[in-house]
């Protein structure tokens, strides 16, 4: 997605497709999921700073701990921003030039807390960023997902035979799990498993599966996958590929999952301009979130539970307290086109 300001309003959707599931530390690949907290006020002083990826402006804008100041913005190198990571040392991770198949793209890697590049990774289209629990980074391209040791800017390892990895998440055992967009013929539109350290397929997920954009597990550490084709966000029970429940209902285009401290789950939905909200294993809404939310492409929670929603067509982030659907903050200066949300020094 070039040029998301030029977009017309009828092929908006379609377009913004490129970018579902683009978010890091806290995105649709690995959502954090928040700490439980009974308080109704943004993060303090103490709490990470809010990062957001703007494809509009080609920058990654930083604001103070729950307010909507401007603390910074980072625009070396960057070009088409999509998913943000932190690594353990706090330094910022950027896949740029993620859609562009023309160019040679790369990840960025800066200072913590700071907008000094510290190195570039090169690598073919960048789709989505994790961590393992080692530290290695992960960085799910065209057709393979590259693995990085701490610090690494080339791979040790190629994990093969994947489709364009929209999505990367590991369960509580530290296998890997790849949401493959493209052809089911040549190995997409599918999810597929790897053991810690392993290149080979464990179990391939189809059922149920259609488009998958974004990936979740929650406390039980059942998986839960947003399948955009179909509007639905399938259930599938811990290490089996049968689903377990389908959730249809108050979806339409889903983009990103994210669960809150209670394990709510809370759906971004592109084609609705909502957030829908499910009782932990549920699978009618609990609430929608309409106020403020526009064509949302990527959710994230702070500490205190309140909830952030990047609107790409509004160019704004929104926050919610925990449990609520009004607006308790709107952040607009900076932002243009977000597409993904962490948090970070």
């Amino acid at each position: 997605m070039k040029h998301p300001w030029k977009l017309v309003a009828a092929s908006l959707s379609a377009a913004l497709l490129a970018a579902c599931g683009g978010g890091g530390g806290v995105s649709s690949s690995t959502p954090r999921i928040a700490e439980s907290s009974s308080s109704t006020r943004l993060s303090p002083a103490t709490d990470p700073n809010l990062y957001v990826s703007n494809q509009g402006h080609n920058s990654v804008t930083v604001y103070t701990n729950g307010t909507s100041s401007l603390l910074r913005t980072i625009t070396k190198r960057i070009k088409n921003p999509g998913a943000l990571a932190f690594d353990s040392s706090q330094n910022l991770y950027v896949a740029k030039d993620k859609n562009n198949v023309q160019k040679a793209n790369n990840v960025l890697v800066y200072a913590s807390g700071k907008k000094t590049v510290l190195r570039t990774i090169p690598i073919h289209v960048p789709h989505s960023l994790a961590f393992d629990s080692s530290g290695n980074l992960y960085i799910g391209s065209q057709n393979e997902v590259a693995v990085y040791a701490p610090g690494g800017s080339s791979p040790f390892r190629t994990i093969q035979g994947v489709t364009t990895p929209q999505a990367l998440a590991f369960d509580s055992a530290g296998n890997l799990y790849v949401a493959n967009l493209g052809n089911r013929a040549k190995g997409g539109n599918s999810v597929t498993v790897y053991a810690p350290g392993s290149g080979s397929v464990l179990e391939t997920i189809t059922e149920g599966v259609n488009h998958p954009v974004a990936l979740a597990f929650d406390g039980s550490n059942d998986l839960y996958v947003a399948n955009y084709n179909s509007s639905t966000v399938t259930r599938y029970a811990s290490g089996t590929t049968s689903v377990l429940a389908t959730i249809s209902d108050g979806v339409k285009l889903p983009c990103a999952l994210a669960f809150d401290g209670s394990g709510n789950l809370y759906v971004a939905n592109l084609g609705a301009s909502s957030v829908t909200v499910y009782a932990p294993g549920g699978s009618s809404t609990l609430r929608t979130i309409y106020a403020g939310v526009s064509d949302p492409e990527a959710l994230a929670f702070d500490r205190h539970g309140n909830l952030y929603v990047a609107n790409f067509s509004a160019s704004t982030v929104t926050a919610y307290a925990p449990g609520g659907s009004s607006v308790l903050q709107t952040i607009s200066q900076g932002v243009s086109f977000p597409d993904a949300l962490a948090f970070g020094p």
